[in-house]
């Protein structure tokens, strides 16, 4: 009778409201906004109560980044008197293009108590339009805005916006909490540092890792971010390494215990520094490794004993008397698992590529990672995350992956990278020994005036693939992690990086092989997202 009812209210201009009670599952966005959802067999329903008489727009982003580029937008809003509902899609910071298929179907409208607008809209779930997002499994990001109380059609919605992420359906391949019963935790902070009025800061401290030299080893099976209020938005990121050594001029014992400015232990071979934990920037969440992985610290030649924070500090506009206190929580069990995890940094991981020309809108880097550096690993290796990395004139960044130079898949992809909302992705990829991975990065510096360098500073750039993987391979004799591959452009020759920090002092880590080795860049740069589609067929049943 319901949906009848709404049949004929939508047909004869009838605004009726949804009914809450209908619907199953709520988030909450703001305290402005509230959006509520359900299945119904292969279409999706959506209810939005948001305190405004204006427009109402509903978003799903790029799973990857979520910002407005990349996202399908439903607005909602009234035209001769009448609610109207029109599909967008966005490819950057502009006003949204109309969608050539209307897949998005309004069921009611209605103002309630003269401040609050409840709509309810219907879609399916695949649409298989290519000015639509698909809702999938796993974490998707939410897009929403809306208009003030005069704005009865689409315009500027200034602060009236946000993202959120909202899981539909739980993602098969993301990794569960921990069920260890003997689970501990460490707390880990910068403990009151005091940001510098400068654009650029890094800054140190180590910590020891909670195991005595007459314990087992223990595994770290979970971390997460812990965000300093005050710091929001010049916190930049943070790399948490895993360190061995503690001689006299290591990471672990010039920075142990106290906050001080600092270099990245990256690259430098004497920092004792062998492998990344975790890595935060604006938009990561926590990692959970897999139930049968864990990071092994303790005292045995495959474990770390110290702990590295390295903080990146962004103050452009010389804020004074900012004090930080950034750090992570990690969850540890002396239940050793099957596994020891690590991470492999492909991509450019020393920061040595060549400079971004002025005045470029899609200008790209790649990297290979060869088979020549895979054929090393004792095992095949499993990765687990991606957290693709780069600054603030990044768009695009990818990993590919080859085997017999044929080309399997993708690991990670951003069409619409969002600097101040990157995330880490769970992914299940095998890769075999001889394998190659290939990681992309395209930059837009169109509105800048000279060339942008590579480098730690927030304006300069960055392009590297932080892959979780097991079992943790070790590179050479070294007793470090197998840690790097990629670009290495140091000597002026576009060689290759392939190892760890103890085997680039060595030499070992360096490969006299032209990088990238087999370009796919051009390729499989094509964004598929808001191109034209072939018909307007899926939206009929």
């Amino acid at each position: 009778m319901r949906s009848l009812s709404l049949l004929l209210a939508i047909f004869l201009g009838v605004a009726l409201s949804f009914d809450p009670g209908d619907y199953p599952n709520k988030v909450t966005f703001s305290s402005s906004y509230s959006l509520y959802w359900k299945i119904n067999g292969n279409k999706f329903q959506f209810g939005a109560q948001v305190a405004t008489l204006g427009w109402v727009g509903i978003g799903i982003g790029e799973k990857t980044s979520g910002s407005m580029p990349g996202a399908d937008i439903a607005v909602i809003s009234i035209s001769g008197n009448k609610p109207v509902i029109t599909d967008h899609y966005a490819t950057a910071f502009e006003y949204p293009s109309v969608d050539t298929c209307q897949d998005w179907v309004l069921l009611s409208h209605e103002v309630v108590d003269g401040t609050t607008t409840m709509v309810e809209v219907e879609r399916l779930i695949d649409t298989g339009d290519t000015q639509d997002r698909v809702l999938e499994v796993g974490p998707m990001m939410m897009v929403y805005a809306y208009g003030d109380k005069g704005d009865a059609t689409l315009s500027y919605h200034d602060s009236r916006r946000g993202i959120y992420a909202v899981q539909f359906w739980e993602d098969p391949i993301a990794q569960p909490d921990p069920t260890e019963s003997d689970l501990q935790t460490q707390t880990n902070l910068m403990v009151n540092f005091k940001v510098p009025t400068r654009s650029t800061t890094y800054a140190c401290i180590a910590h020891k890792v909670p195991v005595n030299n007459n314990e087992q080893d223990k595994h770290v099976v979970r971390v997460e971010p812990i965000l300093d209020p005050r710091t929001h938005g010049i916190s930049h990121h943070m790399l948490v390494h895993q360190c061995i050594d503690n001689s006299p001029i290591s990471w672990a014992s010039l920075y142990l215990e106290k906050s001080t400015q600092c270099i990245s232990p990256i690259g430098m071979p004497f920092s004792g520094c062998n492998t990344l934990m975790y890595g935060w920037a604006m938009g990561i969440e926590e990692l959970n490794y897999p139930p049968d992985v864990g990071a092994r610290m303790g005292f045995s030649r495959a474990a770390f004993q110290y702990i590295v924070i390295e903080m990146h500090y962004a103050n452009p506009d010389g804020i004074r008397g900012l004090v930080d206190s950034t750090g992570y929580k990690m969850f540890y069990t002396s239940r050793l698992r099957k596994y020891d995890g690590a991470t492999l940094t492909t991509g450019d991981p020393f920061i040595s590529f060549p400079s971004i020309p002025a005045h470029s809108p899609s200008e790209g880097r790649e990297s290979t990672c060869p088979a020549q550096c895979t054929r090393q690993f004792k095992d095949d290796i499993h990765i687990f995350i991606s957290a693709l990395h780069m600054h603030v004139s990044g768009s695009q960044m990818w990993t590919t992956h080859f085997r017999d130079d044929k080309y399997l898949g993708t690991i990670s992809r951003s069409d619409f990278f969002a600097f101040d909302n990157q995330h880490t992705n769970y992914v299940n990829v095998t890769v075999r020994k001889g394998d190659s991975l290939n990681t992309h990065c395209v930059f837009n510096t169109a509105d800048r005036t000279r060339p942008t360098a590579f480098g730690y500073a927030s304006f300069s750039e960055m392009c590297m693939d932080f892959l979780g993987y097991y079992p943790r391979q070790e590179f050479g004799l070294s007793g470090m992690d197998f840690s790097y591959c990629g670009w290495f452009g140091w000597f002026g020759p576009h060689w290759t990086l392939c190892g760890s920090n103890f085997g680039f002092m060595t030499g070992q880590s360096i490969m006299p092989l032209h990088n990238p080795s087999n370009s796919d860049l051009e390729s499989t740069r094509a964004i598929v997202f808001g191109t034209e589609p072939n018909s307007c067929l899926a939206k009929k049943d």
